[in-house]
Formats: C-alpha cells, sequence, structure tokens
C-alpha cells in the first residue's frame, strides 16, 4: 500500500538472522515468514509479539525451522543433505510432513542467495543502505 515502516536493529545479532529469512523466504518463494508478514502488513511489533495480531501460522515455524538449519549450512558445519536429514528428524518426531518447498535444492540456492546479499552488505561504505525488496 505504500507505507513504510523503519527500525534500527543491532546489526550483529540480527543481521545474520534476517539476510538468511530474505534469502530462503525469497528462494523458496513463500507468503508466510517474516518478510512475506510484513509485505502483507504486519508491523515490526506484531511480528515480534509486542502487539496484537493473528498468529503467524505454520508456514512462519516452518520458515525458522529452516533458517535455523540454513544458518549451519552458512557455517560449514552442514551439508544441504545433512540439514534435511535433521529436519526431517524433526518433522518426524512431530508426526508432521516436511513442506514441499523444503529441499536441499532450494537450501542451497537460499545459502548461495545469502552470501550474495552478505557481499553486497560488506561491500557498502559507512551510511550506505541496503534495500531489500520482497516478492519484487
Amino acid at each position: 500500500g505504500g507505507s513504510t515502516e523503519a527500525a534500527d536493529i543491532d546489526t550483529k545479532s540480527f543481521l545474520t538472522h534476517d539476510l538468511l529469512h530474505f534469502a530462503l523466504e525469497t528462494e523458496a518463494q513463500l507468503s508466510g515468514g517474516f518478510f512475506g508478514l510484513m509485505a502483507s502488513g504486519r508491523s515490526f511489533a506484531q511480528l515480534n509479539n509486542k502487539a496484537p495480531a493473528e498468529p503467524a501460522g505454520d508456514e512462519a515455524r516452518h520458515v525458522e525451522q529452516a533458517v535455523g538449519v540454513l544458518t549451519g549450512m552458512t557455517k560449514g558445519t552442514a551439508s544441504s543433505a545433512e540439514a534435511i536429514a535433521m529436519l526431517k528428524n524433526l518433522y518426524d518426531a512431530y508426526g508432521e510432513p516436511m513442506p514441499t518447498w523444503l529441499t536441499a535444492d532450494m537450501l542451497d540456492g537460499a545459502n548461495e542467495r545469502y552470501r550474495r546479499l552478505l557481499g553486497k552488505w560488506n561491500s557498502l561504505t559507512f551510511g550506505e543502505t541496503l534495500e531489500l525488496r520482497f516478492g519484487a
């Protein structure tokens, strides 16, 4: 709707996690994760459970779980096949099927997308802005 919202974040604790979210959600073409919910009109306060909102839903939970294993991939502690095996164990433990979008190829693509985003971030000089467009 053309509205905007801004927030100052501590890059040491949030940047990696947020860029992983963006990379995964755009690679998997999802609309129910953090950035998709924000694009649909949720505020930062609602997404951080600091203001009333409808529950985020299963896709947001699946995204969080996938971002967790993607973190290990970016650190080189897990391959995409190992990450999928970890997630399969988790979903099996809860008796749930894995989402169809959650594949080794998608995780590899998200990992590469994250690597490129981080490269762009690292190439900025002080005061420059990295603008991310979701769904564009």
